[in-house]
């Protein structure tokens, strides 16, 4: 426990909260400390922690080299991403489809300028839509559109389809930009997708990000359907945390009316069912992080806030390291085998029966949600589209 503790007070130094360690890391520490924030996908905003603490508490030589040489890299491949994140804001604009980049690169932008270059990218999520129609549009023109520019046909899943347009960053292609695993509250969630889909802002590098008021609802429905199905890790949190903190230092910059007071977007996450892991992450982002009472939605929940911290640390980054996370497996083709599906399946359902007591609303679904995912991608694969040739499927 003393590394993991040590561990928060290097993420609360990287957030400003904190100006050094409680007590000296030792070189044995500090290579639990570097494993974690690999673990965490987090090794250059500790690497930004580093350059703030004073330089009795810093690392080895050796280690402290080769961290800086991972955070040069990583700032590299961010402004790599952005650039591919305008690429394909055009890319799909000339085919008359609107777009918007959501979480990973877009959280960038609300970043502190120093650690803005060292938050570990992702793929690329776009919320796609046609000029004129966001409220609905064809989604099998959009699919056949995606299948035609990849060159194959690629997973269609419940909210998202796979797109292949670049040589060495995935793109998801989103028709809604998240889903409740409870279909009463996917209804809804669904209409506030439509009623506030021009909740929308320009960045200087050329494509669209969320409003912060938009943010906090989309992202807490992110990292919840996460937390019940596979796990999260402190980089989802730390976004959040970035996010709080735009939305309420430039609250007077939201759209009025648009989701621009606390007050709207706690009723629109009671709305969505979402009150309870909000509370819990309130708690991560005061208890953990030492953020100011000032910028929490709510009240913060050390019940289930400690439950949240104990399945981040277990699992860290979506949960990849946890023992319950499923691996893969594909056959000769690349296909993930049949064993392995049922594998993954009974992984989720187990993890949702786990925290069934704190989200019976949802964790109830979650068989239903698997099933119904195995439909999407089974219905998706056996629809013909003329314009993708046999030979390149």
């Amino acid at each position: 426990m003393k590394v993991e503790k040590l561990f928060i007070e290097l993420l609360q130094v990287a957030l400003g909260n904190r100006e050094k360690f409680s007590v000296c890391p030792s070189a044995e520490e500090w290579e639990l400390l570097y494993d974690m924030a690999k673990k965490q996908a987090l090794v250059g905003v500790c690497f930004f922690a580093l350059k703030l603490l004073p330089i009795e508490q810093q690392p080895p030589l050796l280690r402290r080299r080769q961290w800086a040489v991972k955070a040069m890299r990583l700032e590299e491949r961010n402004k790599q991403v952005t650039q591919e994140c305008k690429y394909v804001t055009s890319f799909f604009a000339k085919g008359n489809y609107e777009s918007c980049v959501l979480k990973g690169q877009s959280n960038t932008y609300l970043y502190p300028k120093g650690l803005r270059g060292l938050r570990t990218p992702g793929d690329i999520d776009l919320w796609v839509w046609e000029k004129g129609r966001q409220s609905l549009y064809d989604k099998k023109r959009l699919v056949e559109a995606l299948w035609k520019a990849s060159g194959k046909r690629l997973d269609v899943a419940v909210h998202h389809a796979e797109c292949g347009i670049l040589p060495n960053t995935p793109v998801e292609v989103h028709f809604v930009p998240s889903f409740a695993i409870n279909p009463i509250t996917d209804y809804k969630m669904r209409q506030f997708w439509a009623k506030h889909s021009d909740c929308i802002r320009h960045t200087d590098d050329g494509f669209y990000i969320p409003t912060d008021g938009f943010n906090l609802i989309f992202q807490m429905s992110h990292i919840f359907r996460h937390v019940l199905l596979e796990g999260i890790g402190f980089r989802q949190l730390i976004d959040y945390y970035f996010v709080l903190k735009s939305f309420y230092d430039h609250m007077s910059l939201e759209p009025k009316g648009k989701l621009s007071d606390s007050k709207a977007v706690m009723k629109e996450i009671e709305h969505l069912g979402m009150k309870r892991i909000t509370s819990a992450v309130m708690w991560i982002m005061k208890d953990v992080f030492a953020m100011k009472d000032e910028y929490l939605l709510c009240k913060a929940s050390e019940k289930y806030g400690r439950e949240l911290l104990n399945e981040i640390l277990v699992g860290g980054n979506f949960g990849q390291s946890s023992d319950e996370h499923a691996k893969q497996k594909v056959d000769d083709d690349g296909k993930e085998t049949f064993a392995s599906k049922i594998e993954g399946n009974f992984a989720t359902i187990k993890r949702g029966m786990k925290l069934f007591w704190s989200y019976p609303s949802e964790c109830f679904w979650v068989p239903y949600l698997c099933l119904r995912a195995s439909w999407v991608r089974n219905y998706w694969r056996k629809v013909e589209v003329p314009s993708i040739s046999s030979g390149r499927e």
